[in-house]
């Protein structure tokens, strides 16, 4: 190595040591930054990354290693995936899946597709890890995937135990990097949009309870679909819907919470509306001369007065 690019690879390679002891902080912060950090590094840090995710370390810092690999998306990467995709850890094994996901079309599709298919119909693996192989492997063509979601569909114990299952990996996933909660709540509304129409009201309480955990950490990263779930709902949400939107809702949230007011004619919905949007206006500071509230003024002028009214 020129001498001239020892100083700047010696740098590299502390801030690297740096960054993959982050992997096992227990803030949440410091190791999706460190995530995000290594993500940058790129092809120069996947070793490191493969040594910590096949190591004993925490579970915390070794799922994190598997998501900065699979953001940076090397092909070295794929054996150790698969090989970890069967961890007897839950939230690792579903990091691992992700790292194989862009590969089931590509060059190493037949060991990828292979492995996460004999995952997906494995009745001994939990059911959150089963699905999140199925999921994955809905990258490749419909004739492909086929005959395996019909092989799920028929499967029981699968469809009976994921709600339940979910709620255990988000009770489990408090610490876990946000961007892995996010996926989480987008698994958990896929599978509410496909399930049967009698076990849905189930995986939306199971969003929810997601969406709960999203907002106790602080973040808005989730909020997209928060609140396209209140502009939508037909009916009362769980209220851990509520809880999420008072929480960390912002001004984008106002409208869709003033047109479910306006429409609403279950009281505890009418009252948890008005009680999140009042707890909006009050955290962001929102007065009545912003222009949101002024849109609302003019298209719902008695919602307005019902969601100011403390009573």
């Amino acid at each position: 190595m020129p001498s001239a690019l020892l100083p700047c690879a010696l740098t590299v390679s502390k801030s690297t040591d740096t960054l993959i002891a982050q992997l096992a902080s227990d803030s949440s912060v410091a190791r999706e930054s460190a995530v995000a950090r290594l993500t940058v590094i790129g092809a120069r840090a996947v070793d490191r990354l493969l040594d910590v995710a096949s190591s004993s370390a925490p579970s915390i810092a070794r799922a994190a290693a598997l998501q900065a690999l699979e953001r940076i998306g090397e092909r070295r990467a794929l054996a150790t995936a698969l090989a970890l995709a069967g961890d007897a850890d839950t939230e690792v094994a579903i990091a691992a899946i992700g790292v194989a996901r862009p590969f089931v079309k590509g060059r190493e599709g037949v060991s990828a597709v292979d492995r996460l298919t004999a995952i997906a119909v494995d009745r001994a693996r939990p059911a959150t890890v089963r699905a999140a192989a199925v999921d994955a492997l809905k990258e490749l063509p419909p004739p492909t995937i086929e005959p395996l979601l019909k092989q799920v569909a028929a499967d029981p114990a699968l469809l009976s135990a994921e709600p339940e299952a979910m709620r255990a990996t988000i009770a489990a996933s408090a610490k876990a990097p946000l961007p892995s909660l996010l996926k989480l709540v987008e698994d958990i509304r896929h599978r509410e949009q496909t399930a049967p129409r009698d076990v849905r009201g189930e995986w939306l309480a199971v969003r929810g309870a997601a969406h709960a955990l999203v907002a106790r950490r602080g973040s808005t990263i989730a909020l997209y679909d928060l609140r396209e779930t209140i502009e939508r709902a037909a009916a009362p949400l769980p209220a851990d819907f509520i809880t999420a939107l008072s929480r960390i809702g912002d001004a984008t949230c106002l409208e869709p919470v003033a047109a479910a007011y306006a429409k609403a004619r279950d009281l505890w919905w009418k009252k948890s509306l008005a009680d999140a949007f009042r707890a909006i206006v009050k955290r962001e500071k929102i007065t009545r001369r912003h222009g949101v509230m002024k849109k609302i003024e003019r298209k719902w002028p008695g919602a307005v007065r019902g969601l100011g009214n403390r009573d």
